[in-house]
């Protein structure tokens, strides 16, 4: 009939009967699982977030806001890294964006507010302060655009210590919500 016979584990394992119970546990290794971040890709996040620091601190902001792009891509949702995204973008010029970028974070973060940035993580004073006026001649040019605007000059005003600014930065938001948060932590701040 030409058909090879079993061989003799092939037959030992046919002749077993797995019961319901015995296949469950087969199958249960019996680990849980905490995080949907692969350690691999934590590392990367954090190779990411290294270089994004690194550029940061040596003043090449563009490249800091692409890195910290990437790690939020990654890490969705993180407030430090998105506070770092809007750092960068203020260094780079990209005002809107940094306001776009510090209303989410306020609003889904609100303690961000407070946050007071070492050197080295934030574009250093002198810059601040001329994206305080750029913004500012932004803001004359269109004034009725004037609220994300408004978060980024009271945003720096708080990194560099100045209150004026601040209030006139606050002055100029119009997202009732987020206002109301900036002011309450102002008012137990300044």
């Amino acid at each position: 009939d030409g058909a090879e016979p079993p061989d003799a584990e092939e037959a030992e394992s046919a002749d077993e009967v797995r019961s319901v119970q015995e296949l469950i546990d087969a199958l249960t290794h019996g680990e849980s699982v905490g995080t949907l971040v692969d350690p691999k890709m934590r590392i990367r996040v954090q190779q990411i977030v290294d270089q994004a620091e690194t550029a940061m601190r040596e003043g090449e902001f563009f490249r800091a806001e692409d890195r910290f792009d990437v790690a939020l891509q990654l890490n969705p949702g993180n407030p430090m890294l998105e506070g770092g995204l809007a750092n960068a973008q203020i260094g780079a010029g990209l005002y809107r964006s940094a306001g776009v970028t510090l209303a989410r974070l306020f609003r889904d973060h609100e303690l961000m507010i407070d946050l007071q940035w070492e050197a080295g993580l934030i574009p250093n004073e002198t810059r601040l302060k001329i994206a305080a006026s750029e913004i500012r001649a932004m803001i004359r040019k269109n004034p009725g655009n004037a609220g994300a605007l408004g978060l980024v000059l009271a945003y720096i005003g708080r990194q560099i210590g100045d209150p004026a600014l601040v209030v006139e930065g606050l002055d100029l938001i119009d997202d009732s919500k987020l206002q109301r948060q900036v002011e309450d932590r102002k008012s137990t701040r300044l």
